[in-house]
């Protein structure tokens, strides 16, 4: 697994997201030498699972379709 920084991933950001498409592994990509991403493979039935799972705006909807108030203005209409 390879381990590059955000400027060598900014300038091979083409041929990397090709290569992990392909197989070829995923990559972390580090900023300020600290781990803060990572490039992974997905098909289109992940990313729909993710998106549902982890976008904010549908943890929210899931929040109030059980009930529960988000954020901070309770009393407030």
């Amino acid at each position: 697994m390879p381990i590059i920084g955000i400027r060598e991933f900014k300038n091979r950001a083409s041929e990397i997201v090709r290569k992990v498409r392909d197989g070829d592994g995923l990559y972390i990509i580090t900023l300020h030498g600290k781990p803060s991403a990572m490039i992974i493979p997905l098909d289109e039935d992940e990313v729909e699972k993710l998106v549902s799972e982890h976008h904010p705006f549908m943890i929210m909807r899931r929040s109030q379709k059980a009930g529960r108030r988000v954020g901070g203005t309770a009393g407030r209409d």
